[in-house]
């Protein structure tokens, strides 16, 4: 007997298991809004519509700074002060260091004494010169005479020359001792703190680059190349559009300003900038970008959303709403991907009706609601109370 009831209480517990299993993976077809069973599944719709597509070039670019400085040391000393904010925009002639002057103070004064000593010499032997000169023509000196006294009005006259340049090398280093921007931009991180002892050897104390405009700089096929230099008028005489690392579209153009002058014959491909206004200071140096070029004439062609286009092993497909309000495969043929849609080439008309978001709960013949009119009865609900 009870190898009878053991064979029997398997099988329940088999039926129930695969019950639950199937219960578990979602409603049967049938269920989940078809014929009023249930609540209808809430999507999102849009048209089948028509869009001019242009053909385009799209390739990696890297923006740069039209202008890299780095702010370097010409004299040594210990760093006294850096009155300015890391990673804050600067303008030429803004002071970034403040180098200990007092050695370069005392050095000037020391020149404008050794200065004024051999001016002091010179107008000396300036007189002597005009003494010596007056003996020789009463004949009360001789001609060799002279000359000595001439020589030394030379000496003492190139010794101001040589003192003046004395001075002038330590008014350098002591204006040296305040080191100001070369370029407007943003500055980095300072790389030694007050107090170091720098030297011309150091490297670099920050770096400023200047932001706006900003380049990008990228490659383009031989092939590329030509396509861009045979069509400018069709692409707008130059200008690019670039997209974020987000996927967003850079919302201002920007214009080729530079091909180099050759391709590179290890990678077949020629260097191109393009220059963009970057007055919010969204793009900066180092960062990768989608580069878009358009070319050729704009066509006109049927268009979806990319998140409506489902893939199976037959292909892809769509949703399509029915009048009825359930939902229908649709087998399509696409194009090429453009801004966010998928040109169609086969299996839909304009102005149908396809489900964009909401896709995965769907199956044949499922009765759905659109979110827009669902919200809309929600509201009527509220209201009437």
């Amino acid at each position: 007997m009870k190898k009878i009831i053991i064979p029997i209480i398997i099988v329940i517990i088999v039926i129930f298991g695969a019950k639950f299993l199937l219960f578990r993976g979602g409603p049967p077809p049938g269920m989940g809004g078809k014929n009023g069973e249930g609540p209808p599944t809430i999507v999102e719709t849009g048209n089948v519509a028509e869009i001019e597509v242009t053909d385009k070039i799209e390739t990696t670019g890297r923006v740069e700074s039209p202008d890299t400085v780095n702010v370097t040391a010409s004299i040594k000393g210990h760093l006294l002060k850096s009155p300015f904010k890391e990673g804050s925009f600067v303008k030429k002639g803004d002071l970034l260091f403040i180098i200990d002057p007092n050695e370069y103070e005392i050095a000037v004064r020391q020149a404008k004494a050794g200065l004024a000593e051999a001016k002091a010499a010179l107008i000396e032997s300036e007189k002597k010169l005009a003494r010596i000169t007056e003996l020789v023509e009463k004949d009360y000196a001789s001609k060799a005479q002279y000359d000595d006294v001439l020589a030394a009005k030379d000496r003492t006259q190139a010794m101001v020359g040589v003192k003046q340049a004395i001075l002038d090398e330590t008014l350098r280093n002591l204006n040296n001792t305040r080191i100001r921007a070369r370029i407007s931009g943003k500055i980095g991180k300072i790389a030694l703190t007050e107090g170091n002892y720098i030297t011309p050897a150091a490297g670099p104390l920050a770096r400023i680059v200047s932001m706006n405009p900003i380049y990008v700089s990228y490659s383009l096929t031989a092939e590329e190349y030509l396509r861009l230099v045979k069509d400018k008028k069709a692409n707008n005489n130059g200008e690019v559009k670039i997209k974020l690392p987000d996927n967003s579209i850079y919302p201002v153009k920007g214009k080729v300003v530079f091909f180099d002058n050759e391709i590179n014959p290890a990678t077949g491909t020629i260097d191109v900038r393009a220059e963009f206004q970057n007055t919010d200071y969204t793009l900066i140096p180092g960062q990768y970008v989608n580069v878009v070029m358009y070319v050729g004439k704009p066509e006109k062609t049927l268009a979806i959303a990319q998140e409506a286009v489902l893939d199976s092993q037959e292909g892809k497909y769509v949703y399509i709403l029915q009048e009825d309000s359930t939902v229908k495969i649709r087998p399509i043929k696409t194009g090429k991907q453009y801004e966010g849609y998928w040109t169609v080439l086969d299996g839909l008309k304009s102005g149908e009706k396809i489900v964009v978001k909401g896709t995965q709960k769907l199956h044949p013949d499922m009765k759905v609601m659109i979110k827009e009119q669902m919200e809309h009865m929600e509201q009527v609900k509220k209201d009437g109370k």
